[in-house]
């Protein structure tokens, strides 16, 4: 008997690269890079170079890929990183008799000095090349997302259709690898998408337990469409145990909480309001990591399974700091489990032939009942019915009233992808302008200063031009 593990690391952040030198805003991205991704990274990167085989599936938005190879955003995260150390090292000149304070300054301060070392010495500020390294080598497999990490909803055909083309396409663009696998985010399947999916030429996809019927189990893959998209559904037993900020390890007292000295900024507290300690964090995240391999090994006892088990970068990493240390330990852990194998979704997903059970919606929910969503839904549609209607009429358009009905097109999928009504409403009106602007035969120089700023400020996937087809 045997268990096949397959981790899952997930990782979105919305769009908020701002221009210019100005980075408020982008402190979910830059703690995300900092504290998730480049660990990640450097920890897939020096297992391959030690020949440790420890294959894991990736599932990265598109739109996250976009701001990381985006040279604003990484002279943004070097600026933001240098804010972390000049505060770390001039808590430490000034924390007098706190010694406690004097320790994690100092700690800080070699934190981000390591971390600007490693991004601009090791990977040359250029993540997506290291990951593309990583996937040449075939132990790391990427799935593909929708662009914007927007969950599948069977009201938008039309948005969901390209925001799954352009996220395979932005995998494609960026890594040089045809994804054969999607992550929906949250896992929320909905029956009445498959064929959306399908369009796509994905095989294979993660679903929720709750779509499955009260009783039923997968212990392997099965068909969602027979011979063409399978499903494998996530464990999210064995999930909890790890992330759940009461039950799971991630929720121990002394990991670093998010409590912050008031006058420097710096984290010095666990979780449990206590003077917080990285050496003692630490420890307790290798022994936490030996348990939970122990764990593995305890359910090897059973039948062979196939356990899908997701880490997202909002609770690991970016929300529990020593999480990738975790991992670490973890995977030398499991080099000494012989019952516990490794693998990618790519190669655990060939199905059995006996046919899926009964599928519902499951987790998913159609978005929103408060009277402002519901106003913004109402306006996403006549925006996205405008920008369908132009690229049917002025298909033949070039130069400038090109550029504008394709940074319409740009500002309705982020808008349909945006966190908050307000956002997307942002987003709206800037696609009603494009939208203007691309119908007008003649246009002014403010016009065009005012297409330019739309262009700089909401820049994500430069290879929209090439899908914009499906909008007619």
């Amino acid at each position: 008997m045997s268990v096949a593990l397959a981790l899952v690391l997930t990782c979105h952040v919305p769009f908020v690269r701002t221009p210019g030198r100005d980075i408020v805003g982008e402190e979910a991205l830059h703690e995300t890079i900092a504290w998730t991704l480049i660990p990640t990274i450097e920890l897939l990167d020096e297992l391959a170079t030690m020949g440790v085989d420890a294959p894991v599936t990736l599932a990265w938005s598109p739109v996250l890929l976009e701001q990381l190879a985006d040279a604003v955003v990484q002279k943004h995260f070097t600026l933001w990183l240098d804010q972390w150390e000049q505060a770390a090292r001039l808590a430490h000149a000034r924390a007098g008799g706190d010694r406690h304070l004097a320790y994690l300054s100092r700690y800080t301060a070699d934190w981000a000095q390591t971390t600007r070392m490693t991004f601009e010495r090791r990977f040359g500020r250029d993540l997506v090349g290291a990951l593309r390294q990583l996937c040449v080598g075939q132990t790391v497999e990427l799935l593909a997302m929708p662009a914007l990490a927007t969950p599948l909803d069977p009201r938008w055909p039309t948005l969901d259709r390209l925001q799954l083309r352009l996220g395979v396409h932005a995998v494609e663009r960026r890594l040089q690898l045809t994804p054969q696998g999607l992550w929906l985010p949250e896992c929320q399947w909905h029956p009445e998408c498959a064929a959306v999916v399908r369009s796509t030429g994905l095989r294979y996809t993660v679903i929720d337990p709750t779509s499955l019927g009260a009783g039923d189990r997968l212990t392997g893959a099965c068909w969602l469409v027979p011979g063409a998209l399978a499903a494998v559904a996530r464990d999210a037993a064995v999930g909890q145990r790890c992330s759940s900020p009461t039950l799971g390890y991630r929720g121990d007292p002394v990991y670093r909480g998010e409590r912050r000295e008031p006058r420097w900024g710096l984290p010095t507290l666990a979780r449990d309001g206590a003077p917080y300690d990285p050496f003692d964090a630490f420890q307790r995240a290798a022994e936490h990591a030996a348990d939970f391999a122990a764990y593995l090994g305890a359910l090897s006892a059973g039948d062979d399974a196939l356990v899908v088990l997701p880490l997202d970068a909002a609770v690991f990493g970016r929300g529990w700091y020593e999480g990738p240390h975790w991992l670490r330990t973890l995977l030398m852990h499991l080099r000494e489990q012989p019952a516990v194998r490794l693998t990618t979704l790519g190669a655990a997903v060939p199905p059995s032939d006996w046919p899926a059970p009964a599928l519902h919606p499951g987790s998913w929910r159609a978005p929103g009942g408060a009277p402002v969503w519901q106003a913004f839904q109402r306006e996403l549609a006549g925006a996205e019915l405008r920008v369908r209607t132009l690229a049917h009429q002025l298909a033949d358009i070039a130069g400038e009233r090109q550029r504008a009905l394709l940074q319409g097109c740009r500002e309705v999928l982020l808008a349909h992808g945006a966190p908050d009504a307000v956002r997307g409403a942002q987003h709206l009106q800037a696609c009603l302008s494009c939208c203007e602007l691309a119908a007008r035969a003649s246009w002014s120089d403010d016009d065009r200063v005012a297409l330019e700023s739309l262009e700089e400020r909401d820049n994500p996937f430069a290879g929209l031009g090439a899908l914009t087809p499906l909008f007619g």
